[in-house]
C-alpha cells in the first residue's frame, strides 16, 4: 500500500521509495461527484488560461461598467465556489492515492484568489488533514490537476494557522508551518474555509500529543 515514511521524506509507489519531492501525482480518474462538480465549473468558462477577463468582458482587461455590474458579481462568486468544490474533490482524490483508501482526508482546502482590477487567478496550492498527515498538495497550474507533495508530515509536526489578508480581510490566508518552512493557503472571503481545516487539524494534533 502506497504512503510515506516517518520522516516524510520518502514515498512508497508500491515497488520502490520514490523521494517526496520528486512524486509526479498521475491523472486519476474522475470520481462521480468530481464528474458533475466539473460540468458546473465548465459552465462559468473557468476552466481555460486563469485569466477571468477573457470570459467576462470583449477585451483583455476589466471595463468600469464590467466591474459594477451585479450580475457578473452574482458569476464570479459562484464560479469560484463551483471551482473550490471541484478542486477539492480531485485533492483528496490524489490524497487517497497517496495514503492509500485506509486513511481518508478529513478536511482540506484550496488556495485560489484573483484581483478584480488585473483578472488573473492565482493559487493552485491544498492543504490535506487526515488522522495521520498533513499534506501540501500543489496543482500543475492554478486551475490544473494536483501534481506533485510540497510537504508530508505528522499533525503533531506541523502548525496550521489563519491570517487575515487585505482590507476588511479579503484574503483570507491560511498559514502552515513546518520547521523554517512556510507555505500560504490564500482565498477569498466568502470562499476559503479556513475554520473547519484549522479545527481538524487542532484536534488530531492534539490527540498525538496526549
Amino acid at each position: 500500500m502506497s504512503g510515506f515514511s516517518e520522516d516524510g521524506q520518502w514515498w512508497w509507489d508500491g515497488q520502490a521509495w520514490v523521494a517526496t519531492a520528486q512524486v509526479v501525482i498521475p491523472d486519476l480518474p474522475a470520481t462521480d461527484r468530481a464528474t458533475q462538480l466539473e460540468a458546473r465549473v465548465k459552465r462559468y468558462r473557468l476552466l481555460g488560461d486563469a485569466n477571468l477577463a477573457a470570459y467576462f468582458v470583449p477585451i483583455d482587461g476589466w471595463s468600469l461598467s464590467s466591474l459594477l455590474a451585479w450580475p457578473w458579481l452574482f458569476t464570479y462568486r459562484r464560479a469560484f465556489r463551483a471551482y473550490r468544490e471541484w478542486t477539492l474533490e480531485q485533492f483528496k482524490t490524489a490524497a487517497t492515492y497517496l495514503l492509500g483508501p485506509d486513511e481518508p482526508t478529513l478536511a482540506a482546502e484550496v488556495g485560489i484568489y484573483s484581483e478584480i482590477l488585473i483578472g488573473k487567478v492565482w493559487g493552485g496550492n491544498a492543504v490535506v488533514v487526515t488522522a495521520r498527515h498533513v499534506l501540501i498538495l500543489a496543482n500543475d497550474s492554478p486551475l490544473g490537476r494536483p501534481r506533485s507533495v510540497l510537504l508530508a508530515a505528522h499533525p503533531s509536526q506541523v502548525e496550521l494557522r489563519e491570517h487575515a489578508g487585505g482590507i476588511l480581510n479579503a484574503y483570507p490566508t491560511i498559514l502552515v508551518s513546518a520547521g523554517r518552512q512556510v507555505w500560504t493557503i490564500k482565498g477569498m472571503n466568502g470562499i476559503i474555509q479556513t475554520r473547519p481545516l484549522i479545527a481538524a487539524w487542532w484536534a488530531v494534533a492534539s490527540a498525538v500529543r496526549a
